[in-house]
């Protein structure tokens, strides 16, 4: 039965980006060279030996002491001075080459490599002269198609070790158990541990017959083949051979360049008039690699022997050389390493030097001439396995620049500013949050539970400070809570002591115990006031009349004969704590009557959303030095010790404590012409 080519038509082969070894596929094709066509293989070939007895185990093993010469080659490697320029239009440039050679000599292992390919089953056979060597692994489906593999240059069987599992064990990757392949991966003859020819005429064709050879060799009556770049064109041999059993080819680089577009992408011109866009930019995709990419054919046709001695002498010279090309046919923008592990490029390039296979263009015929005129170029001329003679125009050419690129460069620097600033903000959007929970802490309000979640750093530092928050509200409840019981304990023996005062019979002693126990039990309900002071936030806060209230409080004081007087109007209704605000107000009050006789209170708004209550009084006053201390718990000034005052010292402490608690600021100074004014600043809208 012929074999079925599944190839494509030139428009769609234009629309794929064939310019991957293009110019390969015409250096290969050429008649009279070794990858050329040449005479006919003789008739024999195709009956050469099928007797399985023929085809041995194999194994891979480089001696030791290549190894070693290897990584002093690389050690004693001559380096050329930096290229001139930032791109690549000069070659690989020197630190990618440098990198990869380092590597090479110091971090990679060609043991791995070996064990890889030893890992699955390899095998050699002889066939028209030459031992090829190949891997051959069945798939556990007994009905699976036979399917073979060609490689092409620079490449081997590695490139096919990842498909191997999908293809013989579809079921194992989620696929058909009918997809199975029984998978055969020869070495060309020439390539990796296949032999060397030794005589000109193995083109395309005899490998294609010896491949054929080898399928009946190893029992299939039927198979399919399927190669790139120069796989592509031993595939494309066998399918125009069309041998028995032969059920079609898969080509993933056909060269089926129409013959009205060879001249234009030869001679530089433009793409002519009424292609589609897809085939234009094809058309445009082929002429570019005609002009940048012909050098390395011409010098491997033309001087063959002369770059071999480099590349079979220096291994950083093999390395440059194959990865010059790695870069340029993988779909990488010249960085293979974004596609290709530095040990994946470094398994082929090792294979070609250890093997010493690098010098595969051997007699290729083929003439270069130089083309005179205004723009300099060259023409290479040779001929097709059928005679047709080729010629092909390089001409040097400028990296076309979109009108577009400034505006598309400007968007993505824009786009990226405005993705910096996103992540920024994200990031420390916690760290905010913390910042103001920190400087919002106060233990006279509700705390605000941090969010921990997040990143590590910051999860842990909101943990840490939601633990901080915790203890902090635990040592204050803990302190109003023994105040409170030492409070409550010392009643019970203050009552006792009264009781037995009252049993005293009169004298002055009893008057003197009297008026101490008085002292102590005033002392006592300041301490538990000023407890409960640091707990102010825990009364509701409800709408006030502040005037209303203000004029209530003095009321209550005049009724009692005190001399108290209030100024000024708020015209305010407030949210505060009422019993807290009167509590300040009251201690204040007490304070000026206590050291003045009289006291007298004004109310006025203020800037900024508040306003403020002041108590003033012309008694002594403070001295200036100890005006910050006298709120202190249980400080009281010299003047304040004595009988006809008292005092404990708790009651600025108390005011002070409640108007924080208020969301207020209690302010003392020290009045012109004597006395003292204490100003109680709120907010109108009091926490």
């Amino acid at each position: 039965m012929p074999a079925a080519t599944f190839g494509f038509t030139w428009r769609h082969c234009l629309a794929s980006s064939v310019r991957m070894g293009a110019l390969g596929l015409a250096l290969i094709a050429g008649s009279g060279g070794a990858w050329a066509a040449g005479p006919a293989a003789d008739a024999s070939i195709a009956s050469a030996s099928t007797n399985p007895e023929s085809i041995r185990p194999y194994r891979i093993h480089v001696d030791e002491a290549q190894l070693t010469d290897l990584k002093k080659r690389i050690a004693a490697t001559r380096w050329p001075d930096k290229e001139t320029v930032s791109d690549v239009s000069q070659g690989v440039q020197l630190a990618q080459v440098q990198a990869l050679v380092k590597y090479w000599g110091s971090g990679y292992d060609w043991r791995k490599a070996e064990a890889k390919l030893n890992a699955l089953p390899e095998f050699i056979t002889t066939i028209d002269g030459v031992d090829i060597q190949f891997i051959h692994v069945r798939s556990p489906n007994p009905n699976a198609m036979p399917l073979l593999l060609t490689h092409g240059w620079p490449g081997s069987q590695f490139e096919f070790l990842k498909t191997i599992g999908p293809l013989t064990d579809p079921v194992a990757y989620g696929g058909k158990v009918e997809d199975s392949f029984d998978v055969i991966i020869p070495s060309i003859p020439g390539h990796g541990f296949s032999g060397k020819p030794t005589e000109l005429g193995w083109g395309p064709d005899r490998v294609a017959k010896a491949w054929d050879v080898l399928i009946k060799r190893l029992g299939y009556t039927h198979y399919v083949s399927q190669g790139g770049d120069h796989g592509s064109v031993i595939s494309d041999a066998l399918g125009r051979l069309s041998p028995p059993g032969l059920l079609g080819i898969h080509l993933n680089m056909p060269a089926t360049i129409p013959p009205e577009l060879v001249k234009p992408i030869n001679s530089g011109d433009p793409a002519p008039v009424g292609l589609t866009e897809p085939e234009r930019k094809a058309f445009d995709s082929l002429s570019t690699f005609f002009g940048r990419n012909a050098a390395y054919g011409a010098m491997m046709v033309t001087r063959p022997q002369t770059i071999g001695y480099l590349l079979a002498d220096s291994p950083t010279g093999t390395a440059a050389w194959m990865y010059e090309k790695i870069a340029a046919w993988t779909d990488s923008d010249g960085q293979p390493e974004r596609v290709l592990t530095r040990d994946e490029m470094l398994d082929d390039i090792s294979l070609y030097w250890l093997t010493n296979k690098e010098a595969i263009g051997k007699d290729y015929p083929m003439t270069v001439t130089d083309i005179p005129g205004p723009i300099k170029h060259f023409q290479v001329h040779l001929k097709l396995a059928d005679g047709s003679p080729v010629t092909i125009d390089v001409r040097p050419s400028m990296v076309p620049l979109s009108p577009w690129l400034p505006v598309v460069l400007l968007g993505q620097l824009a786009l990226m500013i405005l993705c910096t600033w996103l992540a920024v903000r994200i990031a420390i959007r916690p760290l905010t949050r913390l910042a103001q929970a920190v400087e919002n802490l106060d233990p006279n309000t509700h705390p605000v539970h941090l969010d921990e979640q997040g990143p590590t750093e910051v999860a842990h530092a909101a943990i840490a400070f939601n633990a901080m928050q915790a203890r902090i509200a635990a040592y204050l409840k803990e302190r109003m809570q023994l105040l409170a019981a030492i409070s409550h304990d010392l009643q019970t023996p203050i009552t006792r002591m009264k009781l037995r005062a009252e049993l005293m019979d009169d004298c002055g002693d009893k008057d003197k115990l009297w008026n101490d126990l008085g002292e102590m039990e005033h002392l006592v309900r300041e301490g538990v006031a000023y407890a409960r002071s640091v707990h102010g936030a825990t009364e509701e806060s409800r709408r006030t009349d502040l005037d209303s209230f203000l004029d209530s409080l003095v009321f209550d004081y005049q009724d009692m004969g005190k001399d108290v007087q209030l100024s000024g109007k708020s015209n305010a209704v407030i949210h505060t704590r009422p019993h807290a605000l009167r509590r300040v107000l009251v201690n204040l009050t007490d304070n000026a009557l206590k050291f003045a006789g009289a006291a007298q209170l004004r109310v006025e708004p203020k800037e900024g959303d508040s306003l403020s209550v002041t108590v003033m009084d012309r008694g002594p006053g403070i001295a200036e030095e100890e005006l910050a201390r006298v709120i202190e718990p249980f400080y009281r000034v010299e003047n304040s010790r004595n009988r006809s005052t008292g005092g404990t010292g708790l009651g600025l402490a108390i005011a002070q404590q409640l108007a924080q608690a208020l969301g207020g600021t209690l302010t003392l100074r020290n009045r012109e012409g004597g006395g003292l004014c204490a100003e109680l600043r709120l907010p109108t809208r009091s926490s």
